[in-house]
Protein backbone atom coordinates (compact mmCIF):
# COMPACT_ATOMS: atom_id res chain seq x y z
CA UNK A 1 0.00 0.00 0.00
CA UNK A 2 1.19 3.29 -0.91
CA UNK A 3 2.00 6.07 1.49
CA UNK A 4 -1.03 8.86 1.26
CA UNK A 5 2.10 11.74 1.11
CA UNK A 6 4.14 10.01 -1.45
CA UNK A 7 0.89 10.58 -4.00
CA UNK A 8 1.94 13.48 -6.63
CA UNK A 9 1.06 17.35 -5.31
CA UNK A 10 -1.91 17.34 -7.97
CA UNK A 11 -3.69 14.97 -6.69
CA UNK A 12 -3.20 15.57 -2.74
CA UNK A 13 -4.46 19.26 -3.69
CA UNK A 14 -7.64 17.77 -5.66
CA UNK A 15 -8.03 15.89 -2.35
CA UNK A 16 -7.28 19.21 0.10
CA UNK A 17 -9.52 21.04 -1.89
CA UNK A 18 -12.54 18.12 -1.59
CA UNK A 19 -12.44 18.86 2.17
CA UNK A 20 -12.87 22.20 2.72
CA UNK A 21 -11.11 25.33 3.88
CA UNK A 22 -11.94 25.37 7.34
CA UNK A 23 -10.62 21.75 8.17
CA UNK A 24 -7.18 22.26 6.20
CA UNK A 25 -5.73 23.79 9.56
CA UNK A 26 -5.48 19.99 10.98
CA UNK A 27 -3.83 18.72 7.65
CA UNK A 28 -1.21 20.85 7.73
CA UNK A 29 0.31 18.96 10.64
CA UNK A 30 0.43 15.43 9.21
CA UNK A 31 3.47 16.56 6.84
CA UNK A 32 5.86 19.11 5.49
CA UNK A 33 4.27 18.24 1.95
CA UNK A 34 0.37 18.82 3.43
CA UNK A 35 1.63 21.91 5.54
CA UNK A 36 2.68 23.68 2.56
CA UNK A 37 -0.36 22.23 -0.02
CA UNK A 38 -2.58 23.20 2.88
CA UNK A 39 -1.52 26.60 3.51
CA UNK A 40 -1.05 27.34 -0.54
CA UNK A 41 -5.10 26.88 -0.61
CA UNK A 42 -5.55 28.67 3.27
CA UNK A 43 -3.31 32.09 2.21
CA UNK A 44 -4.72 32.38 -1.12
CA UNK A 45 -7.51 34.66 -0.13
CA UNK A 46 -6.81 36.16 3.72
CA UNK A 47 -8.91 39.17 5.35
CA UNK A 48 -7.21 40.79 7.28
CA UNK A 49 -7.56 43.66 9.97
CA UNK A 50 -5.73 46.51 11.01
CA UNK A 51 -5.56 45.38 14.68
CA UNK A 52 -4.57 42.30 13.05
CA UNK A 53 -1.26 43.41 11.29
CA UNK A 54 1.43 42.50 13.75
CA UNK A 55 -0.17 38.66 14.10
CA UNK A 56 -0.11 38.72 9.60
CA UNK A 57 3.39 40.05 9.92
CA UNK A 58 4.55 36.88 12.30
CA UNK A 59 2.80 34.93 10.57
CA UNK A 60 4.08 35.63 6.98
CA UNK A 61 7.78 35.95 8.01
CA UNK A 62 7.97 32.63 9.87
CA UNK A 63 7.38 30.92 6.61
CA UNK A 64 8.71 32.25 3.42
CA UNK A 65 6.73 30.71 1.21
CA UNK A 66 3.56 31.98 2.71
CA UNK A 67 3.52 35.27 1.28
CA UNK A 68 3.91 33.62 -2.47
CA UNK A 69 0.56 32.27 -1.92
CA UNK A 70 -1.28 35.25 -1.12
CA UNK A 71 -3.33 35.99 -4.52
CA UNK A 72 -6.26 37.96 -2.90
CA UNK A 73 -5.82 40.43 0.07
CA UNK A 74 -8.57 42.47 1.64
CA UNK A 75 -7.61 44.61 4.13
CA UNK A 76 -9.95 46.66 6.31
CA UNK A 77 -8.86 49.76 8.26
CA UNK A 78 -10.91 49.80 11.28
CA UNK A 79 -11.34 53.60 12.55
CA UNK A 80 -12.33 54.49 15.64
CA UNK A 81 -15.65 54.64 17.50
CA UNK A 82 -17.84 57.38 17.84
CA UNK A 83 -21.07 58.19 19.00
CA UNK A 84 -24.66 56.85 17.46
CA UNK A 85 -25.89 60.37 17.43
CA UNK A 86 -22.81 61.71 15.59
CA UNK A 87 -24.37 59.53 12.81
CA UNK A 88 -25.95 62.24 11.94
CA UNK A 89 -23.38 64.83 12.18
CA UNK A 90 -20.54 66.05 9.71
CA UNK A 91 -17.07 64.97 10.73
CA UNK A 92 -15.02 67.23 13.08
CA UNK A 93 -11.47 68.46 12.56
CA UNK A 94 -10.52 66.28 15.60
CA UNK A 95 -12.58 62.97 13.81
CA UNK A 96 -10.80 63.28 10.83
CA UNK A 97 -7.73 63.93 12.05
CA UNK A 98 -8.23 60.88 14.55
CA UNK A 99 -9.23 58.81 11.09
CA UNK A 100 -6.68 60.18 9.28
CA UNK A 101 -4.17 59.01 11.85
CA UNK A 102 -5.80 55.20 12.15
CA UNK A 103 -5.44 55.02 8.39
CA UNK A 104 -2.27 56.30 7.74
CA UNK A 105 -0.43 54.60 10.58
CA UNK A 106 -2.15 50.87 8.96
CA UNK A 107 -1.28 51.83 5.59
CA UNK A 108 2.13 52.42 6.64
CA UNK A 109 2.66 48.57 8.77
CA UNK A 110 1.42 47.33 6.03
CA UNK A 111 3.43 49.00 3.64
CA UNK A 112 6.68 48.12 5.89
CA UNK A 113 5.20 44.26 5.87
CA UNK A 114 5.29 44.41 2.10
CA UNK A 115 8.46 45.77 1.92
CA UNK A 116 10.00 42.99 2.64
CA UNK A 117 8.16 40.59 0.05
CA UNK A 118 10.22 39.65 -3.11
CA UNK A 119 8.64 41.41 -6.47
CA UNK A 120 7.65 37.40 -7.50
CA UNK A 121 5.61 37.33 -3.80
CA UNK A 122 3.46 40.24 -4.99
CA UNK A 123 3.04 39.87 -8.56
CA UNK A 124 -0.17 39.31 -9.56
CA UNK A 125 -1.19 39.84 -5.73
CA UNK A 126 -4.93 41.73 -5.60
CA UNK A 127 -5.24 44.32 -3.04
CA UNK A 128 -8.84 45.44 -1.55
CA UNK A 129 -8.22 48.56 0.78
CA UNK A 130 -11.71 49.61 2.75
CA UNK A 131 -11.58 51.76 6.10
CA UNK A 132 -14.59 51.47 8.33
CA UNK A 133 -15.40 52.20 12.00
CA UNK A 134 -16.71 49.35 13.98
CA UNK A 135 -19.84 52.19 14.39
CA UNK A 136 -20.59 51.77 11.29
CA UNK A 137 -21.54 48.35 11.19
CA UNK A 138 -24.49 48.66 13.25
CA UNK A 139 -25.37 51.77 10.82
CA UNK A 140 -25.13 50.28 7.47
CA UNK A 141 -25.78 47.04 5.94
CA UNK A 142 -22.08 45.09 5.32
CA UNK A 143 -20.73 46.06 1.43
CA UNK A 144 -20.15 42.61 -0.80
Amino acid sequence: MTEISALPSEILSLILTQLGSASLASYASVCRKWQVLSEKQTFSHLLLTSDRLSDFKRIISSSAHRCCFIRYLDLYILLPAYEIAARTQLESQIDRQKNNEAFTQTIVSFWDILSTWSEEDVAGLSLNIRARSFSDCGAEPDEK
